[in-house]
């Protein structure tokens, strides 16, 4: 029985049987580690990562799901500081228009309420210990 996916090992990936031809006249080449995978298997390891596992091989060089390595501290901290950028600008957005209204001076009670609160959060999220990641709490965002 022909299969129609092949794992890598090496490359840690698939290849469709049916783009052999296409992959062999190409300078990457069909894999020389390529071992048939049944369609039910292929199939169940794609699920297995929407469950939050990771495909790898095994010892022998066969597909297999296995949960994925711990973040590191500094992983944390970078994803936090990625977040926290993210957030900055969400509230510059916000301020912005807001600013504008207090300086022209015809902002309504609601923007001045309005626009001290995304002060208050973005003085907040400049505070933040980011060293401390992933046990962070985050301010809310204004509504």
């Amino acid at each position: 029985m022909m299969s129609n996916y092949y794992f890598s090992s090496k490359k840690c990936g698939f290849y469709p049987s049916s783009l052999k031809s296409a992959y062999e006249a190409s300078p990457e080449g069909w894999p020389d580690d390529g071992i048939p995978v049944s369609d039910d298997d292929y199939y169940a390891l794609f699920a297995g990562q929407k469950k939050g596992q990771i495909i790898t091989s095994d010892s022998e060089g066969r597909p297999s799901l296995s949960a994925p390595a711990a973040l590191t501290r500094e992983q944390f901290v970078l994803i936090a500081q990625e977040k926290l950028t993210t957030q900055l600008v969400l509230a510059a957005k916000a301020i912005l228009p807001l600013q504008d209204s207090v300086d022209l001076d015809i902002a309504t009670e609601s923007e001045l309420l309005l626009l001290k609160d995304w002060k208050t959060y973005r003085v907040a999220l400049n505070r933040l210990d980011l060293s401390t990641a992933p046990d962070i709490t985050w301010p809310e965002i204004p509504a």
